[in-house]
């Protein structure tokens, strides 16, 4: 007989429900993995990233945890590098420490518990360069400084440069107007450049529209 969650999943409908426990510090030597060593693998390169961060950002992001109920074995689903980058920090002297924050996750069963490894290391969302580069810029980060500590898939820290838009997201546009985004620090440099960029326009673009406002064209 089926029960209340059950007949709404047939039915195509589901309670989301928090199995989150609850929050805590936890000795994070005495962590146990379900995960071997070769499940993923780290460069050097990214290992020191990882370092550097632990080092400028501190710890700031609860390990993910599962205390089994047959033999209260505590497991750790998320944060296996982290607690390796702890390891190695402790061994060079530096502060670390005795315990960390961890969200105890609830799990039926340890097959369930690996599910979970799984979905921890899934990445569902990928950053472009283009978005990366706009969000670093808006907010002055130093990216030389991010690539010090900030490692993400795909991503050059320190390209200059805002790639092509692909011709195919431009097809259905060439019939239509085109616009240019200039941003400038402050209404002064725009009054300064304003003659130039007209300048240029009259030439290599007439019948240019052109709109001004706040320090942006």
């Amino acid at each position: 007989m089926h029960n209340d969650a059950q007949m709404k999943a047939a039915a195509g409908k589901v309670s989301i429900r928090n199995r989150v426990l609850s929050t805590d510090l936890v000795d994070w030597k005495s962590l146990q993995f379900i995960q071997d060593d070769e499940f993923k693998t780290m460069s050097v390169e990214a290992e020191q990233r990882l370092k550097n961060s632990v080092l400028a950002n501190q710890f700031i992001e609860p390990l993910c945890v599962w205390r089994d109920p047959s033999d209260s074995v505590l497991y750790c689903l998320d944060g296996r590098h982290r607690v390796k980058i702890l390891e190695q920090l402790q061994a060079e002297g530096h502060g670390v420490p005795k315990k960390i924050p961890a969200n105890f996750i609830e799990c039926a069963t340890k097959a369930e518990a690996a599910k979970l490894v799984l979905v921890y290391s899934s990445l569902y969302a990928q950053t472009t360069q283009h978005g990366f580069v706009t969000f670093a810029d808006h907010y002055r980060l130093n990216r030389e400084e991010l690539s010090m500590f900030v490692d993400i898939p795909g991503i050059n820290m320190l390209d200059p440069e805002l790639p092509p838009i692909p011709d195919d997201l431009t097809a259905g546009l060439k019939d239509k107007p085109a616009s240019l985004k200039i941003t400038f620090e402050t209404a002064d440099e725009l009054e300064r450049c304003k003659p130039e960029i007209e300048n240029l326009l009259k030439v290599m673009a007439p019948g240019y529209l052109i709109s001004l406002s706040a320090g942006e064209l």
